[in-house]
């Protein structure tokens, strides 16, 4: 089992539901090791040996397929944030940002998702490219990725009643525990991309729901396109936060 967990501070274990069939992704940390990690920034994997060999053909394609969606969830998360922070937000704006469904033409509820009710599911089909190999069997990586996406999606849950109730209190809590775990994907699923080679990195939120500023660094290396090691089984994770 891997070393890490913590007890369930949100109460989110008995959202997942049986067999955790109440999650955006079934298959998540969770759902293997019965943990639920913190959204922590900046995980080390191993210290990054134990993150999963994963070309960077299989990198840049995923990123260019998906990585405009989760940075529009990003952004749009970012601004429910700002409207929240100024005390007298526009409920009705926000209803418009929280928005799940819609009416078709024949009056039919169908799926309609703003880009920040998206971000679980893009955030977790990005990370079944950055982070999981086609040749393995699933990382813990990978597995990770998705449960800090699952997490968000529990906290959009909250938000999505806060903002019908007109309950601010609510809301802001609802939002600021999104932003951790969404913090806590953006920073992990960033250690697989290199700019040179895959695309920018994913900007972070701040506490008001803006921008953070890109870290000012060196000149990123190409990585060169090495071949995949043969059937290595993916490290257990190292973390030790929270105990359990």
């Amino acid at each position: 089992r891997a070393a890490i967990g913590t007890r369930d501070d949100f109460g989110t274990a008995a959202k997942r539901g049986l067999g955790n069939d109440g999650t955006v992704f079934k298959e998540d940390f969770y759902y293997k090791f019965g943990k639920l990690p913190p959204p922590q920034i900046d995980i080390d994997m191993a210290p990054r040996g134990g993150m999963p060999f994963v070309p960077i053909k299989r990198r840049y394609a995923g990123y260019n397929k998906f990585a405009a969606r989760v940075e529009a969830g990003s952004e749009q998360y970012g601004k429910i944030g700002l409207l929240l922070a100024g005390g007298s937000p526009s409920w009705g704006e926000l209803a418009e940002l929280t928005q799940r469904t819609k009416k078709n033409d024949e009056g039919r509820v169908v799926p309609a998702p703003t880009a920040a009710m998206d971000l679980p599911l893009a955030g977790g089909l990005l990370a079944n490219t950055l982070v999981q190999s086609e040749n393995d069997g699933v990382s813990n990586a990978v597995l990770l990725a998705r449960y800090f996406c699952n997490e968000v999606n529990f906290r959009n849950d909250d938000l999505v009643a806060a903002v019908a109730a007109k309950d601010l209190g609510a809301a802001k809590s609802a939002w600021a525990e999104g932003r951790d775990y969404l913090n806590a994907y953006l920073s992990f699923v960033n250690q697989a991309i290199n700019p040179r080679n895959v695309g920018e990195k994913f900007l972070l939120l701040n506490d008001d729901g803006t921008l953070k500023p890109r870290p000012a660094r060196a000149v990123a290396e190409a990585e060169p396109e090495a071949a995949e090691p043969a059937a290595a089984a993916p490290a257990a994770m190292p973390m030790g936060a929270g105990g359990g």
